[in-house]
């Protein structure tokens, strides 16, 4: 069934074109980082979109000025300090990797509590950022808060300014909190408390915008209204990319490349246990760029085949990758049927076939909907076995190319999205 997916695609991506001055827009964002894409490239696009709408902006993000990307014109960026600034993580105050950030020393010491509350670690921006935002909006004329979440804290950060500032306050939900549980292990307490305060602020936003279809019904069942805003690929990172797929190489392995976090909620094994039953796993290659947990190393490190895990690599790298690859996995986690992860999106603009392994939800809509051929049930070993067969036998013979749908590929830009939450700025009321 695809009609949750149509019912937001099919648009032709918008010509946008500067419009008069309409009001300025105070934008809470954790990360404004050309190095940490995932979490920062959804308001970045908004930013540069609505600027060019004629909203003047004002972002505040914990992201030191180093990481930012290119200066945009109408969009003053302030750095406001925070102990413990990497997006990822609030829930294990034990990880120590160095890599994500680790915990800081006052969250980790009240470890038995936060078994219980939702307290997240990015908590530690607060003290800097009411010592200096709420003054510096009213300086800017700030009409308008625009918090872009996660992490989940930032939505009482918002709320707050807002009702300070006496402006009306639009939440974009990138990540549907409810289905934290399905991502690491919490308490029922933990969930609870958190879905409790998710919906006490999302009841008094004066608008939600959501980034998945299952995400928008679940919040229709609790009365609260929300708009789907899709996350997308930006075409200026595929700029020198034809729409015209090509042909996959026939020479060597089938090379399957992940790029992403690889969690237990984001098992690459269905894939593993299908390349063992291969008559000859070594036809398949497996590369993975970026965080994997420890478990998933092991199942690399005993997989049949060649399996290479890389660190996580800058953005324009990451797309020089998937343009190399014969193969792009995409893996949005089975037990979350809202996720659609954001590198599905540029998988598609690539024009490299996809291996999309995921049970029912909006990853598999979307799938379908773009004519996706490899499409697989996480819980089928059988089902990804016969698909890898299938794109083995297609290299080898010089067939493989992907087959989703270009017009539709091509209704997925970012910019689509931005120009929807222009409109929903311009109709919201204090």
């Amino acid at each position: 069934m695809v009609e949750p997916v149509l019912d937001f695609m099919g648009a032709t991506p918008p010509d946008i074109k500067p419009e008069g001055p309409k009001g300025c827009i105070g934008m809470i964002v954790y990360e404004w980082s050309r190095i940490h894409m995932g979490g920062s490239i959804r308001a970045i696009t908004f930013a540069r979109v609505l600027a060019r709408r004629g909203w003047r902006l004002e972002v505040f993000t914990a992201s030191p000025p180093e990481e930012w990307p290119e200066p945009i014109a109408g969009v003053k960026v302030h750095h406001i300090s925070s102990p413990e600034r990497r997006f990822g993580g609030g829930i294990s105050v034990s990880r120590s990797n160095g890599e994500l950030g680790g915990n800081p020393s006052w969250l980790r010491a009240v470890s038995g509590l936060k078994s219980l509350l939702p307290l997240e670690r990015q908590l530690a921006w607060y003290p800097e950022f009411w010592r200096t935002v709420p003054d510096r909006c009213r300086a800017a004329g700030v009409d308008r808060v625009l918090t872009v979440v996660a992490p989940n804290v930032m939505m009482p950060l918002g709320y707050h300014l807002a009702s300070r500032l006496k402006v009306p306050h639009v939440i974009d939900l990138r990540d549907d909190f409810a289905d934290r549980h399905a991502v690491e292990p919490i308490r029922r307490s933990y969930q609870r408390l958190l879905n409790a305060y998710g919906q006490f602020y999302l009841r008094r936003a004066s608008a939600v915008t959501v980034v998945s279809p299952v995400t928008r019904d679940r919040l229709l069942t609790l009365d609260i209204p929300a708009t789907v805003v899709m996350n997308g690929y930006v075409e200026g990172h595929f700029a020198d990319v034809k729409w015209v797929a090509p042909l996959v190489s026939s020479a060597g392995p089938l090379r399957v490349v992940h790029l992403g976090w690889l969690g237990d909620f984001r098992s690459i094994e269905p894939l593993i246990e299908a390349v063992s039953g291969l008559a000859n796993p070594e036809d398949v290659c497996v590369e993975q760029f970026g965080f994997v947990d420890p478990r998933q190393a092991r199942v690399l490190a005993d997989a049949p085949c060649q399996a290479e895990i890389h660190p996580q690599i800058p953005h324009p790298e990451a797309i020089r990758r998937m343009l190399e690859a014969d193969v792009l996995l995409a893996i949005p986690g089975d037990r979350v049927p809202a996720a659609l992860t954001g590198k599905l999106f540029e998988y598609f603009r690539s024009r490299r076939p996809v291996l999309l392994i995921t049970g029912n939800g909006a990853a598999r809509q979307l799938g379908k909907a773009a004519g996706m051929r490899y499409l697989c049930d996480p819980g089928s070993v059988e089902d990804v076995r016969q698909t890898i067969e299938s794109m083995i036998s297609a290299k080898a013979a010089g067939e493989l190319r992907t087959e989703t749908d270009p017009a539709f590929v091509r209704t997925l830009d970012r910019e689509i999205g931005a120009e929807r939450m222009d409109l929903i700025l311009k109709e919201v009321a204090a």
